[in-house]
């Protein structure tokens, strides 16, 4: 009987609290950590091998019942698990994956409760029956037995009523924690709706460059040669004006939900962004540039990735310092990631999840912007599927570390 319960009571946790389905719910909530998805995975496999141990119980004691329901949710939410894994790659929002994997537990933790108490029940009257013969050598040996039996059975019923109240009382806390993520992402939502009014954040640069051309292509002194480069980078600027209006106003109907990737190299690309920067900013900076791999991505987002990272790298440089910024990419794991490193006056680690919201602002910062850059490079690089973090580790400066996945290794596995 010690055996039976014990093992039921394990069965329970690996299928509740602390267990399958909560670490089924916590992959759904928070994709970026990949520890959810393998305990998930483990308690799978501790269940289903549980059930076999209570269902060998059951047959030797010739007790007909089985854990069916059980096993069926455990699969269920073992299989289900693949479409948590790769619900960034198809694009799925967590709300659309919760109606996906939805699955009704009650079944099977009523069932767990029956199978404990038929098998108990079965176990104690071959108690009983043992006790009637030991009765024959001895009344006292049979009344403890029986006062043990008793006491097991009363502090398994008792625990099992406590396992079901914590898991009723975790159930509720992640229901309002996805009611709660529900509201932040439809308030989100509402602030990229109004991205079209800050369009001047990323407008600014081609916009003054047009200017400041136009006054020399007009100017007396000119020649005709020069004139005709001047127009040159003039019509340059403005297809990049447009190409960025086109960019953000799809940003604020879609959100980047499908970039279009082609092969980039990011190399070559960040090249030509430092080589627009020196010939645009005032301020001159150092970079070192590694060796930073090819990728599938879109390059008009990507671009505004870069340099968003590093025009904050610059301006946010210490006083009276010329700013050093070093670039690094390397490919782990299927993901391609990418760091942006600087010896600038860094960030506070307690404002290292605010910096990425829009419209936020740091107190100490009496720097002009409109506080949408980094959420725009957060939003471009999640709808590729990766992350971007601040490394509150270090602390000489600010360091940014992204990562976006391989695309077309996916895809391949996706065809084979």
């Amino acid at each position: 009987m010690q055996g039976v319960v014990l093992n039921s009571l394990k069965l329970e946790s690996q299928i509740g609290f602390g267990g399958l389905i909560h670490n089924f719910k916590n992959a759904v909530l928070r994709p970026a950590e990949a520890d959810y998805i393998l305990n998930a995975r483990q308690n799978a496999e501790n269940a289903i091998n549980l059930i076999d141990q209570l269902e060998a119980s059951a047959r030797r004691n010739e007790v007909t019942i089985t854990l069916t329901n059980t096993r069926d949710m455990v699969a269920a939410y073992a299989s289900a698990l693949d479409d948590v894994e790769t619900r960034a790659e198809n694009g799925l929002t967590t709300t659309q994956l919760d109606q996906i994997v939805r699955y009704d537990d009650t079944p099977a933790l009523q069932e767990i409760e029956r199978f404990q108490n038929a098998l108990t029940d079965d176990i104690s009257d071959s108690i009983e029956a043992i006790e009637m013969t030991l009765l024959l050598a001895g009344i006292l040996i049979s009344m403890i037995a029986l006062a043990g039996g008793y006491y097991i059975f009363t502090l398994s019923q008792e625990e099992q009523r406590r396992i079901n109240a914590r898991r009723r009382a975790v159930d509720q806390k992640l229901i309002d924690r996805v009611n709660l993520h529900n509201a932040d992402l439809q308030r989100v939502n509402k602030s990229l709706q109004q991205f079209a009014g800050i369009a001047a954040h990323d407008l600014s640069t081609p916009s003054r460059q047009i200017i400041s051309l136009s006054d020399l292509a007009s100017s007396d002194q000119a020649n005709d040669e020069e004139r005709g480069m001047y127009l040159q980078a003039i019509r340059d600027s403005a297809l990049r004006m447009r190409r960025l209006v086109e960019t953000l106003l799809e940003f604020a109907k879609q959100g980047f939900e499908n970039p279009n990737r082609d092969v980039v190299n990011t190399s070559s690309l960040v090249r030509d962004i430092v080589n627009e920067l020196s010939r645009n900013l005032e301020r001159p900076f150092n970079i070192r540039i590694g060796e930073l791999p090819y990728l599938l991505a879109d390059r008009d987002l990507l671009e505004r990735v870069f340099t968003n990272l590093l025009e904050n790298s610059i301006r946010y440089a210490r006083p009276g310092e010329t700013p050093h910024i070093e670039i690094d990419g390397w490919k782990e794991m299927g993901r391609f990631f990418y760091s942006i490193t600087d010896k600038g006056v860094g960030i506070d680690p307690a404002y290292s999840d605010l910096i990425f919201e829009p419209f936020k602002r740091l107190k100490n910062d009496d720097q002009k912007g409109s506080g949408m850059g980094l959420s725009l490079v957060k939003s471009i690089i999640e709808s590729h599927g990766g992350r971007i973090k601040l490394d509150t580790k270090y602390k000489e400066g600010a360091r940014f570390v992204f990562w976006i996945p391989d695309a077309q290794q996916h895809a391949a596995k996706e065809v084979a």
